[in-house]
């Protein structure tokens, strides 16, 4: 296996994106590309990173030090997410596979729209993360207060039995849908394998930004899709 690593990094002119239909993106060295994301940070966040790769994936950057001790010493600074640069809309079903090494986090993201920091890098508001994690499936609301401040509260959640969400080199397939209900108000639903969690939020976006997070661990990406089946 090579080991060169990689450092991504994009930018973007502007912050307002076209919607677009079906989208497959395999994460393996050479076959994607980079310019067709943007690399966002966290408004928690003073840095702001892409991702390392690797031959048949990519993964956040994280120092040179077990699974372990990353999440146990350095998890506030492994934070990396990207975003594809056109939008999704309501119908579309995001997907990634996806791992990690000790405990969390990998995730799908999605977001109505980016903002910018003070330096003008990109940088999340209003979005929602969908998070695997070694105990089952959270999903954070992430919003901004009046007063211009980072706030999140837990959405939902499933618990699942631990054997069944981590084990040695185990990939995940992560899918998030919004739809509409039959009384017209949105719903999210998310599977991964035979575990479906659903839940109601008229908040969620009609048309949204989505992406991959990597954060607390070592976090494994192979690929990323939207489809409109």
């Amino acid at each position: 296996m090579k080991t060169k690593i990689m450092l991504i990094s994009v930018l973007t002119a502007g912050l307002v994106a076209p919607v677009v239909g079906d989208v497959q993106v395999d994460f393996s060295r050479g076959r994607w590309d980079p310019a067709q994301w943007i690399i966002v940070k966290s408004p928690r966040l003073d840095y702001c990173r892409g991702f390392t790769q690797r031959d048949g994936w990519i993964e956040n950057i994280c120092p040179d030090v077990s699974a372990e001790e990353v999440f146990k010493k350095h998890n506030n600074l492994v934070y990396s997410g990207m975003v594809y640069k056109d939008r999704f809309k309501t119908g579309a079903c995001i997907s990634s596979k996806m791992g990690f090494d000790y405990r969390m986090a990998p995730l799908i993201v999605i977001a109505p729209e980016l903002g910018r920091s003070a330096d003008g890098r990109p940088e999340f508001r209003e979005h929602w993360e969908i998070v695997l994690y070694d105990r089952g499936l959270n999903v954070w609301h992430h919003y901004m207060t009046d007063g211009g401040k980072p706030a999140w509260y837990k959405a939902a959640s499933l618990l699942l039995r631990p054997e069944d969400i981590y084990r040695p080199n185990l990939r995940h397939e992560l899918k998030v849908k919004i739809s509409k209900n039959g009384k017209g108000l949105r719903q999210m639903t998310v599977t991964c394998g035979d575990y479906v969690l659903q839940y109601v939020d008229n908040a969620l976006p009609d048309e949204f930004y989505a992406g991959i997070l990597g954060c607390e661990g070592r976090n494994m990406f192979y690929d990323f899709s939207a489809a409109y089946k």
